[in-house]
């Protein structure tokens, strides 16, 4: 079975992770460390991946850092 997994870092920073490999990743701090926006494109990768994931019959796991 294929295992999905959503790990947010902090509530800024996204990845998905495919059977152990990172796939996606995706952050709302640009390179001089100022929000660019992304935070909501990371919460529609979860919302997306985890749909999809769950369509085709993979486990799905989502980890969230306090």
């Amino acid at each position: 079975m294929t295992a999905v997994v959503i790990r947010w870092h902090d509530r800024n920073n996204v990845e998905l992770l495919v059977d152990g490999v990172q796939v996606l990743s995706v952050s709302d701090l640009d390179e001089n460390g100022g929000r660019d926006g992304e935070a909501s494109v990371a919460y529609a990768a979860e919302v997306t991946a985890g749909a999809v994931a769950r369509a085709l019959g993979a486990s799905v796991t989502i980890e969230r850092k306090p």
